[in-house]
């Protein structure tokens, strides 16, 4: 399932995010994301936290920030709103892919 520069583009071009992100970060920034981030076992939580060092970074823009961070299970009814519609209760902490 991978993703293409194109499937990033849903957004109105703008100065802010009409950059070509994907260019702009060479191997060793990516290697250095890699080795502290594992994106393949991740909670919501540290989603949250990650885009947000990301964003400080410069790594990714405002909206791309907002995305990765919005994680449902992380507002405090969740367990009382959607988490009664979808089953399982909030595991903000729970890692996964």
């Amino acid at each position: 399932m991978g993703q293409t520069k194109e499937s990033f583009r849903s957004l109105p071009e703008t100065e802010e995010n009409s950059k070509n992100y994907f260019e702009e970060i060479n191997f060793e920034e990516a290697k250095s994301l890699a080795t502290r981030y594992d994106v393949r076992n991740i909670s919501p939580r540290e989603m949250a936290a990650i885009s947000s060092d990301l964003y400080q970074e410069g790594k990714i823009t405002f909206q791309q920030q907002a995305l990765l961070s919005f994680q449902p299970e992380l507002h405090p009814e969740y367990n009382a709103t959607l988490g009664v519609l979808s089953g399982p209760t909030a595991q903000p902490d729970q890692k996964r892919d």
